[in-house]
């Protein structure tokens, strides 16, 4: 859970650093070839154990590595000399279980640029991979000691020194980093474990109440609060502890398993294509190339409409398309986030006046928000009077229907009726209304 959700935010990050193309900043690289050909390269000795399995040659397996080198062999041909762009080559080498060819391609980023934390944030894992703590170690150190806040650093590398028997180690590192990131509940947990095996109680008792202080529903906290009080004879509250983290840890499960019982591998692999097509376009566009980026985020978008910083990204490269705003107000929806469609809705009537959609758009998010029912009712009928749809009907029938406006509402749903009879809500509703307001 907390991995997801830091894979998300380093994603974000990547997107969030491509902003700076709008700022009119120039390309920090040449378009020269690679100074240092990653043919001509040995690994690490310690990498020199790492192996590369075989390619699929058919099937589905194929046609998703396909897709997925598809994304990133052109960026790095774009882009031979940005280390980011090689390490979403090493990435996807990763995830084939490529791990040579991600070995060499990562000491090539090296060679670009020595203070590469992701690069040698990517070559801690894959030391960790073949049990080399020592290495991994050594590269997580480096890659800490550049950027504290790089993924989830700090977790791996208090974990490589754990395994070399190094807690107090482990500690400075957790300590040092959640002076940075207070908000880390993740780190905090981790942090009490440590502690929990340095028979240090009182902190590790201090470290998972601050856990579930910055995250409540963080149900490993519960569990090592309960030992740590346990273990300090507070075996009440313990008790308390122990029956909070089983009640949270059953809600969980049943939650995780219902979502893995909805997704699909081809729902992993979408996600996946997704991601790496959003964070390709975030190097593409770093880099000045705002076609590239574009093509990126759009295939991103195309695969999961409701992707809101490809959405935003998208308006900044076409501010003058009203479709693109359109579509961004309807991912802030999607996404749970009704206040912060307004503007991109209003933004689209602005650029698309004569266009139905961007009034019956905007007249939903005032209903969403119970905001100005009145401008609602005014948008939906403009909606109307531009595209006579079922669904602008529709719209409008609801608006009516907040203001009490039972007329109103059930000649909007009698014309959605009209123009759509084979689409049963329309008729559900009316028959509803209908039911509501007989005495």
């Amino acid at each position: 859970m907390v991995a997801t959700g830091i894979a998300i935010l380093a994603i974000a990050g990547a997107v969030f650093q491509a902003l700076r193309l709008f700022r009119g900043e120039e390309r920090e690289f040449s378009d020269a070839p690679p100074r240092n050909p990653v043919a001509d390269f040995e690994l690490d000795a310690w990498a020199s154990v790492l192996k590369d399995a075989p390619l699929a040659v058919d099937g589905p397996a194929a046609e998703f590595q396909s897709q997925m080198y598809g994304i990133v062999e052109p960026l790095v041909g774009k882009l031979p000399n940005s280390t980011r762009a090689r390490c979403l080559l090493a990435s996807v080498h990763r995830r084939f279980v490529r791990n040579a060819e991600a070995a060499r391609e990562l000491q090539q980023c090296l060679a670009l640029d020595p203070a590469c934390a992701e690069a040698h944030y990517l070559l801690g894992l894959l030391a960790m991979g073949v049990s080399d703590n020592p290495a991994a170690e050594k590269h997580l150190r480096i890659a800490f000691d550049i950027d504290p806040r790089w993924a989830d650093v700090p977790l791996q590398l208090a974990n490589a020194q754990i395994s070399q028997d190094k807690p107090r180690d482990a500690v400075q590192t957790l300590e040092t980093y959640l002076k940075l990131d207070p908000r880390d509940a993740g780190a905090w947990c981790e942090l009490g474990q440590v502690y929990q095996k340095l028979d240090d109680c009182n902190n590790a008792k201090r470290c998972h109440l601050t856990a579930i202080d910055v995250a409540p529903d963080f149900f490993e906290a519960y569990y090592g609060a309960a030992k740590a009080l346990r273990e300090l004879g507070a075996a009440e509250e313990a008790q308390k502890y122990l029956d909070r983290f089983r009640q949270l840890r059953t809600s969980e499960t049943e939650s995780v398993r219902v979502e893995r019982a909805k997704a699909t591998d081809e729902d992993y692999k979408r996600k996946a294509i997704v991601d790496m097509a959003t964070q390709a376009g975030a190097a593409y566009a770093m880099h000045g190339y705002y076609v590239e980026a574009e093509e990126c985020w759009t295939r991103a978008t195309t695969l999961e409409p409701t992707r809101i910083e490809c959405q935003e990204m998208l308006c900044r490269l076409r501010p003058g398309d009203a479709e693109r705003w359109l579509s961004l107000g309807h991912a802030y929806i999607q996404n749970g986030r009704p206040m912060e469609a307004e503007s991109p809705f209003q933004q689209a009537i602005e650029l698309a006046p004569q266009d139905a959609d961007g009034y019956a758009a905007l007249a939903q998010v005032h209903m969403l928000l119970g905001k100005d029912l009145g401008k609602a009712a005014e948008l939906a009928r403009t909606a109307v009077k531009l595209e006579a749809t079922a669904p602008n009907y529709f719209v409008l029938a609801a608006a009516c229907e907040r203001m009490k406006d039972w007329p109103g509402a059930k000649s909007a749903l009698r014309h959605a009726i009209e123009l759509d009879p084979d689409d049963p809500v329309y008729q559900e509703a009316y028959d509803k209304l209908q039911e509501d307001q007989s005495p």
